[in-house]
């Protein structure tokens, strides 16, 4: 889980992870529990 902000370290993690990767598809779902967030999937070659 990344939080929307604050995090620097896991946002770097993240995007070294999808630059070694090829992504086919990126899926975006609001989620209203808990004050709302937006959930991601990457879909990975």
């Amino acid at each position: 889980m990344l939080p929307s902000h604050g995090d620097l370290q896991a946002e770097e993690e993240l995007n070294r992870f999808l630059r070694s990767q090829r992504v086919l598809q990126v899926e975006r779902h609001f989620c209203a529990d808990n004050g709302g967030y937006w959930a991601l999937l990457a879909l990975t070659a």
